[in-house]
């Protein structure tokens, strides 16, 4: 068995140009994994270190999930509109923490909502070559 993990980090600044659900605003960072050929293999993302630099309020959040696997994205596991979710099919929507599949390309998401109020960094880790 083989491993391979990337950093992802939010540290504060003006949110990314990508149009957000309404309400949300939001810092991400992605890191993607390339296993150079499609094989079986386990992922999962956890949070590492949060930091308050202000209120914690209701749109305060953190989120960390296997987003994509060869560019497709994997299944919602929380959606629902309101301030940080987005409606069915939304990019905003939660994905697994943990997966377990078959692929070549695993892309992680971390995402810290009202940045200006906190900061985070998370470890996607693969494990591959089972």
């Amino acid at each position: 068995m083989k491993y391979v993990t990337v950093q992802l980090d939010c540290f504060g600044g003006p949110p990314p140009p990508a149009t957000p659900a309404p309400g949300f605003d939001y810092q991400m960072a992605t890191a993607t994994v390339d296993l150079r050929a499609p094989q079986p293999f386990m992922a999962w993302c956890m949070v590492g270190y949060v930091n308050g630099l202000g209120p914690w309020g209701q749109r305060t959040s953190i989120a960390a999930d296997v987003w994509r696997v060869d560019n497709s994205d994997l299944p919602a596991t929380a959606w629902g509109g309101g301030n940080l979710l987005g409606n069915a099919g939304s990019w905003a929507n939660l994905r697994p923490m943990f997966y377990v599949g078959s692929g070549q390309l695993i892309l992680f998401r971390l995402r810290v909502s009202h940045a200006v109020n906190m900061e985070a960094a998370a470890l996607g880790i693969v494990l591959y070559d089972l």
